[in-house]
């Protein structure tokens, strides 16, 4: 089974749910009255994973397990600038669109980000959704104003014919 002794691995008490911990590396563990931890299982949603317990006051609580992680071991979280995105990786500006940069695979990053919000201060990729089956990203222009546009578009109108995406 998934059991280990408390004293074998690192881990801190989750706030407002007692019986359990985490581990620098995001697992959650339920605490046993033998000094013994079991591993919770966990699920995938939308590149993050999450696992749902129930707090000390017996509701249910469902969490990323890699935020609450990073923020109970104070690890830092990484933010690129928008030289850092010039220099890594092989991208091209999309006409335009002055805020946004994008690779020949199709990858879509914001190198003019907010001033406030949850990307306020570093440069960020940008995330896909589907349309029909399609991937589209959502772009906005410095007035406000916003369109959902077809990442195979913007790839063609970009980088021709040095596109790296497959044929359609």
């Amino acid at each position: 089974m998934n059991e280990i002794k408390e004293s074998e691995v690192e881990t801190k008490n989750l706030y407002g749910a007692s019986a359990y911990a985490v581990d620098e590396e995001g697992n959650v563990y339920r605490k046993t009255h033998r000094g013994v931890l079991r591993k919770l299982k966990t699920r995938e949603v939308c590149s993050k994973t999450y696992v749902t317990i129930r707090n000390d006051h017996g509701r249910s609580w469902s969490f990323d397990t890699k935020r609450i992680a990073q923020a109970l071991f104070k690890q830092p979280i990484q933010k690129y600038t928008k030289q850092d995105i010039l220099e890594l990786f092989d991208v091209k500006m999309i006409p335009d669109w002055a805020r946004y940069v994008i690779t020949p695979y199709g990858a879509v990053y914001c190198i003019d980000p907010p001033k406030r919000g949850r990307n306020a201060g570093g440069a960020y990729m940008l995330r896909e959704f589907l349309m029909s089956g399609h991937p589209y990203v959502t772009l906005y222009h410095s007035d406000g104003t916003r369109r959902n546009k077809r990442v195979r578009t913007l790839v063609e109108e970009t980088w021709g014919e040095d596109s790296a995406l497959p044929d359609a």
